[in-house]
Order: C-alpha cells, then structure tokens, then sequence
C-alpha cells in the first residue's frame, strides 16, 4: 500500500508540474509577455520611476521570466543596453542562472520520482543520462537547445545543486557577456571587461574539467584495486 501511495503522489505531482510548465510555455511565448519582455524602451520607461532600485527591479523580473521559459540573451542585451556592460553583465548573468535554477528546482519536484520509478534504463545509459557532473552541465549550456528544456530536462537527473550552479555559471558566462557587450555601448573598456569574462569562464571551464577527470581516475583507480583484490582472493 505505502508503494501504491508513493506511487500516486509521484503521479500527480507529474500532472502538476507538466500542468505549470505547459501554462509557462503558453504565458512565455504566446501572450503579450513575450514583446514586452524583450522591448527596450518599454523597459525604460517602467525603469525610469524606480530610480536606484532599478537594477534589483530588473534582476528579479528578469529571473521570474526566466523562470517561467523566456529566452535569457534578450534579457541580457537588454540588461546591457540599460545598465552598460559594467554592470548590466552580471546582472543578466546572475539572474538568469537563478531563474534557470528555479525550473530545475520545480521539475525536480515534479518530476523526479515519476520518471525514477516509470524509466527503464540500461546501467550505462543510466550513470550517464541521470548522473551528470558540473562539466557535463557547462558543455550542455553551449548547446542551441531552449534553456528551459535544458533546465527541465537536468532536474530530472541526480545532478546536485552546486553542480548545477557551477556547470550554469560556466557555461553562460561567454554568450552573456559578448550579448551585454552588444546591447550597451562598445567602448575600448567594455571590450577589455567582456574579454575578462570570457577568459575567466575559459578558466574555470578548464579548472572543472581537470577537477571532473582527476575523480574520474580516482573512481577507476579504485574499481581496478578492488578489482584485483578480489582476484587475489579467489
């Protein structure tokens, strides 16, 4: 009875989130939302009267958006067109990697446990497909696939939050700063912050590579010992 119960829940927690998602999906792109999510002088004259916090205001709009599917390159020409590159880079790129991390959270409780109990899965197929690493997220997010089925589709794996984090962080960096870079003004500074950005995310990319490799061989390393010991035991 208790595998029954479970069971339900996890269903009806499906018909929830794919309930959320597809009304998200409707709301992002089919509805009035979407021009004037991505309308600049629009966002200025909503900006104007907040003065200081117009920054903050843009930063939780653009993760809600986000959130709910919105393309996030947009936003951060936008971000950069109102802000400048200086600040409107970081703030396209913590916002949106918090929005990402919102639909990861979602489907993840959504999802999850239906898809564990419903997928059958060869072995190998499984450590690959629902175990992911910071590098596997980080390469993901080069891929031309819509940000929110990539966020979907990674809280349906065990991958864990700080890999997520890191792997987004990464991966995103490049393509959001050359986008804020595009949407402010070019200046010789600006060029020199986005090349910053991009070499530090080249960095980190090669860091977690190196990091996701050494355990790799560390994990080998070990099966073959305790390969060996068992051989000897024999």
């Amino acid at each position: 009875m208790a595998a029954a119960a479970a069971l339900r829940r996890s269903a009806l927690k499906m018909a929830v989130f794919v309930a959320v998602a597809a009304a998200a999906v409707a709301l992002a792109r089919w509805t009035p939302l979407r021009e004037a999510a991505t309308d600049i002088q629009a966002w200025r004259a909503r900006l104007r009267a907040t003065g200081a916090w117009a920054p903050a205001i843009f930063f939780g709009v653009s993760a809600a958006l986000v959130a709910l599917g919105a393309p996030r390159l947009p936003l951060a020409a936008i971000a950069g067109a109102l802000f400048g590159f200086r600040l409107g880079a970081p703030i396209a790129w913590l916002s949106s990697t918090l929005g990402s991390y919102a639909t990861f959270c979602f489907a993840r409780w959504g999802g999850r446990d239906w898809i564990r109990r419903r997928a059958r899965l060869p072995d190998r197929a499984r450590k690959l497909l629902l175990k992911p690493d910071a590098f596997a997220v980080a390469l993901l997010r080069q891929m031309p696939a819509p940000a929110a089925a990539q966020n979907i589709a990674l809280g349906l794996t065990d991958l864990k939050h700080r890999a997520f984090w890191i792997g987004t962080l990464a991966g995103t960096l490049p393509s959001t700063a050359i986008v804020a870079l595009a949407g402010g003004s070019v200046t010789r500074e600006s060029w020199r912050g986005a090349l910053g950005y991009i070499a530090a995310a080249l960095a980190l990319l090669a860091l977690i590579g190196l990091a996701v490799a050494r355990r790799r061989g560390c994990a080998a390393g070990g099966e073959a010992h305790r390969g060996g010991a068992e051989v000897r035991g024999l």
